[in-house]
């Protein structure tokens, strides 16, 4: 069944507003998060709002004026606290007490839902929350539309992170097999291949060891830290959307960044990881 979002904010009286803080998690984290609630909200007629007190707000291009709200911070004393509710399911069931409630993501990061309730809904989260044109122009300038590549991502953890990370991730660490990353180069060394990694020196070394593959060179921290910057967000936001531009990505380590920009654009999928 496909539902059209504008319907359902103007004929309901039930709201759900979303509070996303600044310094708790990233952008994979948050773009999962709304695919969760949009999934369970939509088909019960409760429209979405958001009040975002986070820097990526600024890069998001929110699709549908109802969605957005213009970013306007909403009186929070008009609506009902859902605290630490990690099933969409009891959020639904306020909703027969109270028209209006609003949940915090700190509280509620761990929802548990299904995300393939959302693609039942016959959506794309882009048509509801995109990214800025600029950041699509942008990306262009670092890898040509024309060109047609396939994306090898490896996520070291937070611990090898060379810019923002989120205070007491300092010993986040991803298992990876790195004989899987050189036969997954190897085995791809005739199409272009763009390597994708939260650690920069980690680019350049395995550059100087296949010259083949391409890097860029930009700055990526993690969006839900305290003290990334905007320009961070820019660049971790373009990184993600030049994974989603890829023909196929080959996921050495486990990461939302990769698995969530292949839900998104549905390109294909490998992963190398249990």
């Amino acid at each position: 069944m496909s539902y059209n979002y504008s319907e359902v904010y103007e004929k309901s009286d039930k709201e759900l507003l979303l509070v996303l803080e600044k310094g708790y998690t990233g952008l994979s984290d948050i773009l999962k998060f709304f695919m969760k609630v949009f999934s369970y909200m939509i088909p019960n007629n409760i429209k979405v709002s958001l009040l975002i007190i986070n820097p990526l707000y600024k890069f998001f291009d929110f699709k549908y004026k109802p969605i957005n709200f213009n970013i306007i911070k909403k009186n929070i004393k008009d609506y009902k606290h859902c605290k630490k509710f990690n099933n969409i399911n009891n959020i639904l069931k306020n909703f027969t007490i109270n028209n209006k409630l609003f949940i915090n993501f700190k509280e509620c990061k761990y929802l548990r839902s299904n995300l393939c309730e959302f693609w039942k809904l016959n959506l794309n989260l882009l048509d509801l929350i995109d990214f800025k044109n600029e950041l699509y122009n942008q990306s262009k300038l670092y890898i040509p539309i024309q060109i047609n590549y396939i994306a090898i991502h490896l996520r070291l953890g937070d611990k090898y992170l060379e810019k923002s990370i989120i205070p007491g991730t300092h010993n986040d660490k991803r298992n990876y097999d790195i004989n899987k990353l050189y036969e997954v180069i190897e085995n791809n060394k005739d199409k272009i291949i763009y390597f994708f990694c939260d650690n920069n020196t980690f680019k350049k070394n395995l550059k100087e060891q296949y010259d083949y593959i391409n890097i860029l060179n930009l700055d990526i921290g993690h969006t839900g830290s305290l003290n990334c910057t905007d320009e961070i967000c820019k660049t971790s936001i373009i990184d993600f959307i030049l994974m989603m531009r890829a023909e196929e990505i080959h996921a050495i380590s486990k990461s939302g960044f990769s698995s969530v920009s292949n839900k998104i654009s549905k390109n294909k999928y490998f992963k190398y990881f249990e």
